[in-house]
């Protein structure tokens, strides 16, 4: 279905399909009425180019009850009933505070947009909030944040850059036991939702759901 409508999901360097069917392919199974929102619709700056993943989405999910597709670029071309597009900064806290308020919370969020370093860190900051419980958030072409031209770096420990910020989440993740074992370290707000983390290559997966366990840390006598 994505070759048919010339996503590129598939075909990229580590093939998307995969990690995508694994946690979707179960909603589609239950029928699930999922909620979908996007940032980036494809096709660069040509208005009547682009949304594949939009079709796919709306393919794929019959029943979904919304999927919204946001682009930097303005789009015009014809989409299904329930499919929206809106032209807006991925990082436009005015803009994407309304689409959230109107139209979420979102089942999935994915950040296929500008892949700008700085952007990819602070979309996850503006739409965590409008992430449901046990919904996923999936950031796709995250070698970005290696790349210069991206505001990234070749220094794998720049503390800026959005592979940095994501990995600091897997400590989050664990802060309980980091707790436990007398560290004073300070958890993100995110931490105690960080259901889980999966990192494939050049993407991202998060799944928000309770994180709130205690340590299991066992002390040998």
């Amino acid at each position: 279905m994505h070759c048919r409508y010339d996503s590129d999901k598939p075909t990229l360097h580590a093939n998307y399909f995969g990690p995508y069917a694994q946690f979707l392919c179960p909603w589609k199974a239950e029928g699930k009425e999922v909620s979908i929102l996007e940032f980036g619709i494809g096709g660069f700056d040509e208005e009547l180019k682009g949304g594949a993943d939009l079709f796919t989405w709306s393919r794929f999910f019959p029943k979904a009850k919304i999927i919204i597709g946001v682009d930097i670029s303005k789009k015009s071309f014809h989409v299904a009933p329930n499919v929206k597009m809106f032209q807006a900064s991925q990082v436009d806290e005015k803009a994407v505070n309304e689409i959230c308020e109107k139209y979420g919370p979102f089942d999935l969020i994915v950040d296929d947009g500008s892949h700008m370093v700085d952007h990819v860190i602070a979309t996850f900051k503006l739409v965590w909030k409008c992430l449901k419980y046990d919904g996923l958030y999936v950031l796709e072409d995250s070698q970005s944040s290696y790349s210069e031209a991206a505001e990234g770096s070749k220094d794998l420990d720049a503390n800026w850059t959005s592979m940095n910020f994501f990995k600091r989440l897997i400590d989050d993740q664990n802060f309980a036991e980091i707790a436990a074992y007398g560290n004073s370290y300070v958890p993100s707000i995110y931490a105690k939702e960080l259901a889980g983390m999966h990192f494939y290559h050049n993407m991202v997966f998060i799944e928000k759901g309770d994180n709130k366990y205690p340590s299991s840390m066992v002390i040998a006598s």
